[in-house]
């Protein structure tokens, strides 16, 4: 209502309509006007502040937007925890399907080598029986760590982790299975005093799986292991001149029991060990990532935190 309507109500005769409008004064008073013609001609108006009832329904209003955003935002967390429920599940079926499918293999094996050697073949099928239950050891283990990894129940020692000592006893340990295959082993250090926070433990199992994972795959070239630091952080990688991993592929390869064109094997490897790093890596806040060229190698990176600065030194490399 403007002056000019009021002023129109006012100088009106009779038979006038009642009025009714808000004015908003400074200080946040808000009246409400009502004005009604009176029996003699004249009118009467009355004025009421009504700025705490406006203020109560606007805070009413914005009461049920915040209700109805977190019950929106609650059901979408709940539809999301029912569907990760769900994929784990399925997941867990599969799981639990293909190990037991592959824990029964070498155990059927074992059992029929220690039935030749009662009846009386000799030391060579004891021999291999043990390296069948040798297999069912290690398909145990490696399920072992990726339930405590999966289910968050694992205890993690964190602190002060030498890199230089733990690559070159991995590099030491793994010359053997890489000469076998005619490939060449390097490790190159940024320096020899780098000192991370992580577990070591488990920080040695992730690049222990990558390194054998990388020979296992390579059947030309060879492996390098290469530290490169990243502002406070050091970026452990594992190169391989292997056959490279297919865009599309390079999300299935962290699943349980998945090897690219192979089939999981107590003999060629179960297809655990990406599963283990990814889920260690999750567990310790590590970022892990890959890259691939088909036909030209692959490089996982595992990104820890320094401990300290360290001193800039040459680079060092070892061949293994």
């Amino acid at each position: 209502m403007d002056a000019a309507g009021l002023l129109a109500f006012a100088r009106g005769g009779p038979g006038r309509r009642p009025l009714t409008f808000a004015v908003e004064r400074a200080g946040g008073a808000i009246l409400t006007v009502f004005a009604q013609e009176l029996p003699d001609g004249g009118f009467a108006m009355s004025f009421t502040d009504v700025a705490a009832e406006r203020a109560a329904l606007a805070a009413l209003h914005r009461a049920n937007e915040t209700l109805e955003a977190r019950v929106t935002e609650r059901t979408l967390e709940l539809e999301d925890a029912l569907s990760n429920a769900e994929r784990a599940n399925a997941s867990r079926s599969r799981f639990v399907a293909a190990a037991s499918h592959d824990l029964l293999q070498p155990l059927s094996a074992a059992k029929l080598f220690i039935s030749s050697a009662a009846a009386g073949d000799g030391g060579g099928a004891l021999e291999k029986a043990q390296n069948a239950l040798q297999s069912v050891e290690g398909i145990l283990g490696a399920l072992l760590d990726i339930s405590r990894l999966e289910s968050g129940r694992l205890a993690v020692q964190v602190g002060p982790v030498a890199l230089a000592s733990m690559l070159a006893r991995l590099a030491e340990e793994f010359a053997p299975m890489a000469a076998a295959k005619g490939l060449r082993l390097r490790l190159r250090l940024r320096a020899h005093d780098d000192v991370v926070q992580s577990d070591a433990g488990y920080l040695r199992r992730i690049l222990q799986n990558l390194i054998a994972n990388a020979i296992r795959y390579t059947d030309r070239g060879g492996v390098l292991v290469a530290v490169r630091r990243r502002g406070r952080t050091l970026r452990l990688e594992v190169w391989d001149s292997g056959p490279g991993i297919p865009e599309e592929a390079q999300g299935l390869i962290f699943r349980e029991f998945q090897r690219l064109n192979a089939k999981a094997s107590a003999s060629e490897g179960m297809g655990l060990g990406l599963a283990i790093v990814e889920r260690a890596c999750g567990l310790l806040g590590h970022p892990l990532d890959l890259a691939s060229r088909v036909g030209q190698g692959s490089v996982f990176r595992v990104t820890v935190p320094l401990v300290q600065a360290p001193r800039d030194r040459g680079t060092t490399t070892k061949g293994a």
